[in-house]
């Protein structure tokens, strides 16, 4: 099984009041909003087997759109995407298999509207 490591994930379309929702409840913004990458990334990679046919090194940029609870719309991959079709389905596909994503704890940093940009790499051994 080979999996790909994240490379990025950025959020766009942030609430437009989150500084006061953080401010309220004492929350570091650029803090919550690394737990929720990271929570995101993890949900993800966790569900994604990279295909054989998906080179290491190969970039992925995927557009996901999610309602608040974290269910996903739809997840599409761009068409610079570098990965095979076996490629694109199957990270289209892990996003599917990991909703709901995170929502819970992070609805100051949440966006229904997320791309993700994927490197494939090998583990660490």
């Amino acid at each position: 099984m080979r999996r790909a490591c994240w490379v990025a994930l950025l959020a766009v379309g942030m609430c437009t009041n989150a500084g006061a929702q953080e401010a309220a409840v004492g929350h570091d913004h650029g803090a919550l909003t690394a737990r929720y990458v990271a929570a995101v990334q993890q949900a993800i990679l966790a569900r994604w087997t990279r295909p054989a046919s998906v080179v290491e090194g190969q970039r992925c940029r995927l557009e996901v759109r999610q309602l608040p609870g974290g269910a996903i719309l739809s997840a599409q991959a761009s068409a610079d995407c570098e990965f095979d079709a076996a490629g694109r389905r199957s990270i289209e596909t892990a996003v599917l298999k990991a909703q709901p994503l995170p929502y819970a704890g992070y609805e100051p940093v949440f966006s229904r509207y997320l791309i993700l940009n994927f490197t494939a790499r090998d583990p660490a051994p």
